[in-house]
């Protein structure tokens, strides 16, 4: 159910990223919503409870439930990332002061204080793509070469994520992510239909 709980994702993360604070250092958006945050949270529960129930439901397989809500949720991250880093491109006069004043010109506070802002939610989209790196691990052995390929991938980049992540490189790390989540999306969709016998090794060469 990878194409559900994608979609499932594009909601979720939308809630998810008015219920967090702004930036790291301003109050949520939904603190300017009428009754603040209940309504967001209760789209962001009903969604992704949805999102497992219709998936075990339609598959009567319990772990494709999971599998759901690891796509919401790996989708829902790369959702909350481009937000927060939308925001800086559309307003980029509106946004909050965070270094201190000493730390240099306007110009070179405004860059350190989107560093620092983008923080939150380029840990957001590492973790997504961490989450997409589980996701291509539960799905059953297949024999189809394509199917391999994109798993030996997505594990990969999901590492180098980690790697670029932990040197300092938002950039890379963001960019390896989303590769991991676009790769762990495509891994369900070229697998073996359920219920199905994979297909011989001998004639996979032709997938």
């Amino acid at each position: 159910m990878p194409a559900g709980g994608a979609a499932a994702g594009l909601v979720a993360g939308a809630a998810t990223f008015v219920l967090m604070p702004f930036e790291r250092v301003m109050p949520p958006l939904a603190d300017g919503l009428p009754d603040r945050a209940l309504w967001p949270s209760v789209i962001l529960v009903a969604v992704l409870a949805a999102t497992v129930f219709v998936a075990v439901w339609r598959t009567g397989e319990p772990a494709q439930g999971f599998v759901a809500l690891l796509c919401a949720g790996a989708v829902g991250c790369a959702v909350i990332a481009a937000l927060g880093d939308a925001a800086w491109l559309l307003f980029p006069d509106r946004m909050p002061d965070i270094v201190p004043l000493n730390a240099g010109p306007p110009p070179v506070r405004h860059a350190l204080s989107r560093m620092e802002a983008q923080d939150a939610y380029v840990a957001a989209i590492v973790w997504g793509g961490l989450l997409v790196a589980v996701l291509a691990a539960v799905i059953r052995p297949v024999t189809r070469r394509r199917t391999a390929a994109l798993r030996t991938l997505t594990f990969a980049f999901a590492a180098l994520t980690s790697v670029a992540a932990a040197a300092g490189g938002k950039s890379e790390a963001v960019l390896a992510a989303l590769a991991a989540i676009v790769c762990g999306m495509l891994t369900p969709a070229t697998a073996a239909r359920a219920g199905l016998p994979d297909r011989p090794a001998s004639t996979a060469a032709g997938d």
